[in-house]
């Protein structure tokens, strides 16, 4: 382990604990192996710009190969944390500000467990 990657059990705090993951945040979303780095907060789906998501991601550590193959998920989908990026007082600000306008304008992120219940149940 890096010095500098957090433990499962450092992760799991955290994920009972925080509203939000700054920037250059490393997770692992769901199954999947393959950890992602956080690079957007509050972004569309560019295919269907009705749904929301909290977070968009890059593969890491692959980084940014090709724009259209951003990732992106909410918050409840994060299975663990291994770095959390930079935070400063800004992001601080950024964070409640954005919780507020989440709040405020009754934001709906998009239900990817009730998306994966309705295609099983259709299959």
């Amino acid at each position: 382990m890096n010095c500098n990657e957090l433990s499962l059990e450092q992760s799991n705090e955290l994920l009972e604990t925080i509203d939000w993951l700054p920037l250059g945040s490393v997770v692992r979303v769901d199954e999947s192996e393959q950890k992602v780095m956080i690079i957007g907060r509050i972004q569309n789906d560019a295919n269907n710009p009705e749904n929301k998501f909290e977070y968009s991601a890059v593969l890491y550590p692959q980084g940014l190969y090709n724009p259209e193959n951003n990732y992106l998920f909410n918050f409840n989908q994060i299975k663990q944390i291994y770095f959390l990026g930079y935070s400063s007082e800004d992001n601080k600000i950024w964070e409640k500000n954005m919780s507020e306008y989440v709040k405020e304008n009754n934001i709906i992120f998009f239900d990817y467990e009730k998306m994966k219940e309705e295609q099983s149940e259709n299959k």
